[in-house]
């Protein structure tokens, strides 16, 4: 059975082997092309700048009411696991308002406006996600992506050794991409059999990385060929790797599907990731958001994982006419786990800041401007 999904304009082919296929062929002549375009373009990145960038800390990109309520909470939880490294949120224009800076800087949020470092660009939505890493103040990353949650305080992530070595960790996502995409001949990559990377949470030394991320954030400019390719963002950092042949670390332990149980039916709508020594780290909430979520909303009930080196998998990826929204789900060699037992409470403190937000005025403010501006269909509303 092949499930389509049509995700902003992009079409895949979800297989349930575990697959991902796309259906964009390009003749060998574009494939050269392209190929010449990003040879070309890694002649002309600048040598990483030595005393620009400083420290260690978070980046993540959070703008508009939907990706700002989940980066809130995530920020929230970052502070209460104990988490004190600084944090970065990343938006453009005005996605988001002053009162909400004011509030949001109390956390040891420092906010960055795209627009300030480039008034002309062009490319929103996920190609932000490299630029915020590229210019960051930090030299040293975690990027997590605003509706992702950790479980722990990520800090000791820097102090992996793999991460010392290669200055780079990268999680692994359900699918793999399939031989016949052209991505492996423009980028000049032998076929790999491995898992494509979920970028929802990476750590980066800047200046071990320097090419590769710029690379990356060239591929994402380039979005209607390598968009249509892999899926939006998610695959460009790894693909940027594997081009320029550097080594990164790739955590070895697949994620488990997080969802809730409907009339007998399994919902997976979190990824969850793991660590190095395969203990949860990352609650990467992708298919259902926290903008969406009622106040008092429970949805991570069972953890589904399969059975390692288990050859019975099955992968369904389906959409919800009933619950309106993208699923994930396991069967075949598979066994369940009880959210609360293993996770805890976590999913009753997310709640609670959520509820925390909502409650603010600055908040209601963001979601009326918001729908003002939407419905106006116009990006700078007119000041009174």
């Amino acid at each position: 059975m092949t499930i389509i999904f049509y995700f902003q304009n992009l079409m895949s082919k979800f297989l349930e082997s575990g697959f991902r296929e796309v259906d964009f062929r390009l003749n060998p002549k574009s494939i050269q092309l392209f190929r010449s375009e990003w040879r070309e373009f890694i002649k002309t990145i600048p040598s990483f700048p030595k005393n620009k960038y400083k420290g260690k800390g978070i980046v993540i990109c959070g703008g508009g009411v939907k990706y700002f309520t989940c980066a809130w909470i995530s920020i929230n939880l970052l502070r209460l696991k104990g988490c004190s490294l600084p944090i970065e949120l990343w938006y453009i224009g005005n996605e988001v308002n002053k009162d909400i800076l004011v509030n949001i800087e109390k956390l040891n949020v420092r906010c960055r406006n795209l627009l300030d470092f480039d008034g002309n660009y062009q490319f929103h939505g996920w190609a932000l996600k490299p630029f915020a890493i590229l210019h960051s103040g930090f030299k040293e990353i975690i990027f997590i992506d605003a509706d992702n949650v950790c479980m722990t305080n990520p800090e000791f992530l820097f102090e992996l050794e793999e991460y010392k070595q290669t200055g780079v960790v990268f999680w692994p996502d359900y699918w793999k991409t399939t031989i016949k995409n052209p991505i492996w001949d423009i980028l000049d990559i032998s076929y790999v059999d491995m898992r494509e990377q979920d970028s929802g949470q990476m750590v980066v030394n800047k200046e071990k990385s320097w090419q590769a991320l710029n690379l990356a954030l060239f591929l994402n400019e380039s979005k209607d060929i390598y968009y249509r390719l892999l899926l939006g963002d998610k695959d460009t950092f790894r693909y940027s790797w594997m081009a320029l042949k550097k080594d990164f670390f790739f955590i070895e332990h697949e994620p488990d599907t997080c969802g809730y149980i409907d009339s007998e039916k399994y919902f997976g709508m979190t990824m969850l990731q793991k660590d190095a020594n395969n203990a949860p780290l990352f609650l990467h909430r992708n298919l259902v958001k926290w903008d969406v979520t009622k106040n008092d909303e429970l949805l991570w009930q069972k953890i589904k994982s399969f059975n390692r080196n288990s050859k019975s998998r099955t992968f369904i990826a389906e959409y919800s006419n009933r619950k309106k929204h993208h699923y994930i789900d396991f069967q075949g060699d598979f066994f369940e786990k009880n959210f609360i037992e293993l996770c805890g409470d976590i999913e009753l403190e997310c709640l609670h800041f959520l509820r925390v937000l909502r409650s603010k005025k600055f908040f209601n403010n963001l979601m009326i401007f918001e729908y003002i501006n939407k419905q106006r269909n116009f990006i700078n509303f007119p000041s009174s």
